[in-house]
């Protein structure tokens, strides 16, 4: 299967990082070459940013968030370009199993290029224990619930990168929105419980996302929706009749 590692050329610290954890697992890889927001000109984000339509879905992005997404979708697009069946898409800060060779070839064979799905294969939160597919003795893939963040390491379909190549550009949205392209059809989405892809130290001065912005502080809060969402319904009518039924299982970070 192809692999794709998002880089900026001038992170030559993180580009060794994950190099040496990919070539000690003996697993193939291409350094794709991230895109740098802050160096966007003028006539690239009148191209690739549609500003109005991210501010109407969720806000204005920043710099880092924008040229993460051109990265990812570069990577769509060289998928496509190239027919590329399969992927696992990694972010250079991304911290590697090594179970995961044998996860990402059994999920190779599970889903047909011609499927439109998603493997997130890093930490969520919170998933679904009902319809819980089994893929070995020790992993399951898992429907989400919830928001879940993080692009530093998945599996994709040529389906689901023609999709996203489509209905992404010009960007709108953050690379890891998974729960809002699934809501649009654009892929099916899904989790692997437990995680075979963490994150390192580097994460910690992420240079894709070094600008981020904390997405919910942009948010508009308070009023009378909002108090009776957060309080009545996510704390009282939620928990007592909506997430028992549901099924909804908490995940440990352990790594």
């Amino acid at each position: 299967m192809e692999c794709f590692v998002i880089n900026l050329p001038s992170d030559s610290a993180r580009r060794l990082a994950i190099s040496a954890q990919l070539e000690s697992l003996g697993m193939p890889f291409t350094i794709f070459e991230a895109v740098n927001g802050k160096q966007l000109g003028k006539e690239a984000l009148a191209r690739d940013y549609d500003r109005a339509k991210a501010i109407e879905e969720s806000h204005d992005l920043t710099p880092g968030e924008l040229g993460c997404a051109l990265s990812h979708l570069g990577v769509y697009r060289h998928m496509v370009e190239k027919n590329i069946s399969h992927a696992l898409v990694l972010e250079d800060d991304a911290k590697l199993d090594p179970a995961l060779p044998q996860v990402v070839s059994k999920l190779q064979a599970l889903y047909a290029s011609e499927t439109p799905m998603v493997v997130m294969l890093n930490y969520v939160e919170k998933y679904k224990k009902w319809r819980m597919k089994k893929l070995d003795e020790h992993h399951h893939v898992v429907e989400t619930y919830g928001g879940t963040p993080n692009a530093h390491g998945y599996f994709i379909t040529l389906a689901a990168a023609k999709s996203l190549a489509v209905n992404l550009h010009p960007i709108w949205m953050v690379a890891d929105r998974w729960d809002k392209f699934s809501e649009k059809k654009f892929i099916d989405f899904r989790a692997l419980v437990p995680y075979c892809v963490g994150l390192t130290e580097h994460a910690k001065d992420s240079n894709l996302n070094v600008d981020r912005v904390e997405r919910m502080s942009l948010y508009k809060r308070g009023g009378l929706y909002y108090t009776l969402h957060r309080f009545l319904y996510k704390k009282f009518i939620y928990q007592l009749f909506v997430r028992p039924f549901q099924r909804v299982a908490t995940q440990r970070q352990t790594w």
